[in-house]
């Protein structure tokens, strides 16, 4: 029988769209039983996220595998009732509510916390639960553009780029997870849950490496590198002959000199990397099918790789064989490929346990067995809309 790490940890996720359900989905494929509360009727938000899949939003998929899924009327006027009954059972809350949200709902952590003083109450938030800028909007995007990431990646011309598909949000799941997990370890030692505040803008900031330091330290501020590296150069995109474009990425002066001698450039060698070795490294690179030219730099230890698309990554021999893209079966949409955990771990892998929850899927399971109701009284709260 497979045990997960979090086998016997109880998540309520009442969190929506991104940086909460993924700090939530994390703890369930460590085997955390996660239940995830939505709003009667619609649901999270992301539900309505194009495109669909036999009239499943994708997005949503991607983000509530491993959760049980029950509805409730969060406007209804038993619904704190519901909610308080669901704490009390609880490990973990995890909630991205604007700040001071769970307070509006009569559901202040101090209170939280006298009700169940093991609970370990998880926040994200796009600037924190305090500070001069709590009410600000929350999303990704805007916390990369005031944090300055965003500023940053582009090249000296070009309009900036937004990085990557929502990576603040999913690195803030990450670390909502991580501080979860420090918090579940700490109650281990002493019984006592308390807050975990993570926000979008500190997560965007960390993500800019040394440049908060360089700024204060050595009143450097981080230029606008394009796709070459920050910290060493040459480091960049190139297209080789047959069209393709490689990234290579020079990271030390020993490394330099061999590119050097394979290219037949020997006198840049001693002048050093220089902005015009790119022009070099082009050439060279042009003289080559993308696949001899990574054959040859590897074999002199250069790193490089191919720019994949989507269907490169998607059928990626390596990314299967670890099954981080992995075929599941779901109840209603049938065999589906999806992206699975990444951690790896030799006696307690993550594991996909079930696909993301169709609305309301697990009511009756969950306000049975969980919270000890009968068939009749879930049956009337179906009746009142609460559930």
């Amino acid at each position: 029988m497979h045990i997960g790490a979090l086998d016997g940890i109880r998540v309520i996720d009442i969190s929506r769209i991104i940086a909460g359900p993924h700090c939530s989905m994390i703890l369930g494929d460590f085997g955390a039983e996660v239940i995830k509360v939505e709003k009667r009727g619609g649901g999270d938000p992301s539900r309505a996220y194009a495109p669909f899949y036999k009239g499943e939003s994708t997005f949503f998929i991607s983000q509530n595998r491993n959760k049980k899924g029950v509805t409730l009327d969060f406007q209804h006027k038993d619904a704190h009732e519901i909610l308080l009954k669901f704490i009390k059972v609880a490990d973990v809350l995890v909630e991205n509510f604007k700040p001071g949200g769970l307070e509006k709902m009569g559901l202040a952590p101090d209170d939280l916390l006298k009700i169940n003083p093991g609970l370990v109450i998880t926040r994200i938030t796009g600037f924190g639960q305090g500070g001069p800028g709590p009410e600000r909007a929350r999303l990704d995007p805007v916390a990369q553009t005031a944090s300055g990431l965003l500023n940053m990646n582009r090249n000296h011309k070009a309009d900036p780029l937004m990085c990557g598909i929502s990576v603040t949000d999913f690195v803030t799941g990450v670390y909502g997870a991580v501080g979860t997990l420090a918090a579940l370890q700490y109650r281990e030692r002493t019984g006592k849950g308390q807050v975990v505040d993570v926000a979008l803008m500190d997560v965007s900031t960390s993500l800019m490496l040394s440049a908060i330091t360089n700024y204060y330290q050595l009143g450097i501020v981080a230029g606008r590198a394009g796709a070459q590296d920050q910290a060493s150069r040459p480091a960049n995109v190139y297209t080789a002959k047959d069209g393709k474009q490689v990234y290579m990425h020079i990271r030390s002066d020993e490394m330099f000199m061999k590119f050097c001698g394979i290219s037949g450039n020997e006198s840049l060698a001693k002048s050093g990397p220089k902005a015009k070795s790119d022009e070099i490294f082009q050439k060279w690179m042009q003289k080559h099918d993308s696949d001899e030219a990574i054959d040859i730099l590897q074999a002199n230890g250069i790193s490089a790789a191919r720019m994949n698309h989507i269907e490169d990554t998607a059928r990626d021999p390596q990314l299967l064989n670890r099954g981080t893209v992995l075929k599941v079966v779901d109840s209603m949409l049938g065999e589906m490929m999806i992206t699975g955990p990444v951690v790896k771990m030799s006696k307690s892998d993550p594991d996909v346990y079930q696909t993301a929850p169709y609305i309301g899927r697990d009511n009756y399971e969950v306000y049975r067995k969980v919270l000890g109701m009968t068939i009749e009284e879930i049956g009337r709260m179906e009746d009142e809309g609460l559930i």
